[in-house]
């Protein structure tokens, strides 16, 4: 998951595009991925991927989010997130509720990250809601239909 693959549509939605690596993940070319090799854009890739992408799973697509996260929060040009947990000041563009958002999100173990999509979008519906406390309501009936 990386800004370059998302886009908006008429509806203000955000459509997931190129999914070239779920289809390849789901080949049965055992060859596909060889050792040495990975799959994804290294910037967006969760660290576990990068040492075998054979093994992800759904925390890998967690630290996508959550670095795509800072990217389009922060409009600043993608790099390696997981390098901000050595220094934390290098987030200080993100809201203190979105930056603990994206460090949870890219954490470097995956049992640290966010353990499922829907509780990573509870927290951001949190997140939303106690900033836009007027605008939650109208926001979220914009998102469901």
């Amino acid at each position: 998951v990386k800004p370059q693959n998302m886009l908006l549509n008429d509806d203000g939605h955000i459509q997931l595009t190129d999914f070239g690596i779920a289809r390849a993940a789901d080949s049965n070319d055992a060859g596909l991925t060889r050792t040495g090799e990975s799959l994804g854009t290294l910037a967006y890739m969760a660290p576990e991927q990068r040492v075998d992408a054979r093994t992800v799973g759904p925390p890998a697509d967690i630290y996508g989010v959550g670095a795509s996260m800072y990217v389009l929060t922060t409009a600043e040009r993608a790099y390696d997130v997981a390098m901000a947990h050595v220094d934390p000041s290098s987030l200080p563009a993100l809201p203190p509720e979105l930056r603990e958002m994206v460090f949870r999100a890219t954490a470097q173990r995956p049992e640290d990250r966010y353990l499922t999509a829907a509780e990573m979008r509870e927290t951001l519906h949190e997140v939303w809601r106690s900033a836009h406390p007027e605008g939650f309501a109208a926001a979220m009936d914009r998102t469901t239909t």
